[in-house]
């Protein structure tokens, strides 16, 4: 409220300033000088906050010296109204037996990245409620380990619909466990397209799905992580919903309108960010703790890194596609 009001009368022309001098409350209206120009007022109200709020405020004067308008409605922004509804409950609901409840139009594919901790607590909350489940290449050896850790029953009951990638890192004999367990196993010889990016080819050619979870991906080598990412572009317009989970983060990429984001905060946050990884766009937000009010972001210029959520639903319009991620707690300890 007080940070608006600064905004608007730091823009106002100077007789108006003399008017509306009287109307702010003295914590705002101490700090404006009728005489100085615009630029100076906001500086001087900017400079009472912590850095993370001043370099906000710098970079609205920029915006506005561009010709940005701040906190605009949506139609000035080009930001479309049609709305998607994202949660991710399924992540922190406890295992299920009823098989009515399975998502069948829902697919889990595990990538070959470390599954420990928290992945592993959500895997065993995930696999009966999606309708199939499928491993890129090395992950089946993860997945396979996971199970005979958790006890040797489970080695029977953690086995992929289907096995699919070049096969280059699938051990023989966990090749032969799974054939055995009647799993399907596809080599994709195609280098040109990662492991990931196979999966998600085939679950779309294959199976009746519009919805994926991908379950490992980050961490690790930074290259893998930037291309699982690039997957997540291309296939963005095949999935009604795709978001990767990562032992300490989740990421979602997110196309062009509003999104509305349901959080569990027992298991997410406080932390998370908006990146603008394909190119420019303008956002504007709604539950953070430093919202985005309809700012152009770009790498080399604004983006919105160690933000906070706070509220238990987050609203984020975007005018291209950004990348949406959040931190995960340790799940064994909520």
């Amino acid at each position: 409220g007080i940070g608006f009001v600064a905004l608007v009368s730091s823009f106002v022309s100077r007789g108006a300033r003399e008017s509306l001098g009287g109307l702010l409350s003295p914590c705002v209206a101490n700090f404006f000088d009728p005489s100085a120009s615009r630029w100076s007022n906001l500086r001087r109200f900017a400079s009472q906050f912590p850095p993370r709020a001043y370099s906000v405020a710098r970079h609205a004067m920029r915006s506005h010296k561009r010709g940005v308008l701040l906190c605009s409605a949506s139609a000035s922004t080009g930001i479309t109204e049609s709305a998607s509804s994202n949660s991710y409950d399924e992540l922190f609901s406890k295992p299920i037996k009823d098989e009515e409840k399975r998502v069948k139009g829902t697919a889990l594919i595990v990538l070959n990245t470390a599954i420990e901790k928290n992945l592993v607590e959500i895997l065993q909350n995930v696999w009966d409620r999606v309708g199939v489940v499928v491993c890129a290449d090395g992950a089946g050896n993860r997945l396979d380990d996971v199970a005979r850790s958790i006890g040797p029953e489970f080695r029977s009951k953690y086995v992929p619909h289907l096995l699919c990638g070049d096969l280059d890192s699938l051990k023989p004999e966990v090749a032969e466990h799974y054939r055995e367990m009647g799993t399907t196993i596809l080599r994709v010889t195609n280098q040109g397209t990662n492991d990931m990016e196979k999966c998600l080819q085939t679950v779309k050619d294959a199976y009746d799905v519009d919805k994926v979870i991908l379950l490992g991906g980050l961490g690790g080598r930074f290259d893998h992580e930037l291309g699982n990412i690039n997957a997540m572009f291309k296939f963005l317009d095949k999935f009604s919903s795709l978001y990767m989970i990562g032992e300490d983060s989740l990421v979602q990429l997110l196309p062009p309108g509003k999104h509305d984001i349901r959080i569990n905060k027992k298991y997410q946050g406080p932390f998370c960010g908006l990146l603008p990884i394909g190119g420019p766009t303008v956002v504007e937000t709604k539950g953070l703790k430093w919202d985005l009010c309809g700012e152009k972001m770009e790498f080399g210029d604004l983006v919105s890194s160690s933000n906070i959520v706070l509220d238990e639903e987050v609203s984020i319009k975007t005018t291209s596609n950004v990348l949406w991620t959040i931190s995960m707690k340790p799940m064994s300890s909520t």
